[in-house]
């Protein structure tokens, strides 16, 4: 039977979202030991027909109810058009990006509820608050979003390689003033400021511009990779590759922030090159075919 779009609310985003990816990590591991099991002159026909086949149809009709539901999302009318960015990368953006604003007070409860339990201690099974649930304005800048999305960069030794703490002039471990930026990496005994899940679909969001050339944000890729193969020719391909993605990906977010406040009917806050810098060239973000129809009238 068809699913109609507006059958599907958009409260069952965060589930139908979370359901996809349950689906995929439970068949990609069958797959690989069905075709092991074949290589060695198994028979599996009774386990692809009995179990792949059920568990295929029914991620597929996750998927479509996925894809039927975000498209409700006011934000849709803006993404549709984006080359590289559909449903699915879509109703993830959403799903990760919102979430509650805790204020100081709930920050240390929480913290002193995830710091490591004393011997003896006794504590509820999950942690509660009453802090709002809120979207994009979340956000107090594209930076906030940049560094919650694991896109910000750390200052690090280019001669000893360890992290360094931000402003500072000379390496703490080896002495060296030849310091630089870099993306932030995990750290033996510290927590990550970042959204793990949040800067995996980035990642995969600057594969994707990359292999559509169709994109509105591959050009814009491809003059980061001409500017990082002048600027750092001693980098390998490959890093030069991932700066570019990276340098591509924070300029999507950027447009992300400003039409997502747009959408919401909210002023969209400054960057900090604007703000405190005095920047005034900026690149804008994609228009739909909407609203350039609605310009031309």
């Amino acid at each position: 039977m068809g699913i109609r779009s507006l059958d599907i609310p958009l409260e069952q985003l965060p589930t139908l979202v979370t359901l996809d990816w349950n689906l995929q990590r439970a068949r990609m591991p069958l797959e690989q030991q069905i075709a092991a099991l074949k290589a060695k002159g198994v028979d599996t026909t009774d386990l692809e027909a009995e179990i792949l086949a059920p568990l295929l149809a029914l991620e597929k009709e996750g998927e479509k109810r996925l894809k039927k539901c975000v498209r409700n999302h006011p934000l849709w009318g803006w993404l549709k058009h984006i080359g590289g960015v559909g449903e699915k990368f879509t109703a993830q953006l959403i799903y990760l990006i919102t979430g509650k604003k805790h204020t100081e007070t709930c920050q240390e409860k929480r913290d002193k509820y995830f710091a490591k339990k004393k011997p003896g201690e006794k504590r509820a099974r999950a942690f509660t608050c009453d802090c709002p649930v809120m979207e994009i304005d979340r956000f107090h800048s594209v930076s906030a979003l940049w560094k919650y999305a694991g896109m910000n960069t750390e200052s690090y030794c280019r001669d000893c390689k360890k992290t360094l703490d931000d402003n500072v002039t000379s390496c703490t471990h080896c002495g060296s003033t030849n310091t630089g930026r870099r993306a932030p990496r995990r750290r033996r005994g510290q927590k990550v400021t970042w959204n793990p899940k949040l800067r995996s679909v980035c990642r995969n969001i600057g594969k994707s511009f990359v292999m559509v050339t169709s994109s509105q944000y591959r050009p814009h890729y491809d003059r980061a990779k001409e500017f990082y193969n002048r600027k750092d020719p001693h980098l390998s391909d490959g890093h030069r590759d991932a700066r570019a993605r990276r340098k591509t990906v924070k300029l999507f977010l950027s447009h992300l922030f400003e039409m997502w406040h747009r959408v919401k009917g909210l002023e969209p806050p400054k960057s900090y090159a604007e703000e405190k810098l005095g920047h005034v060239h900026r690149i804008p973000p994609p228009e739909s075919e909407e609203t350039r129809k609605k310009e031309g009238e």
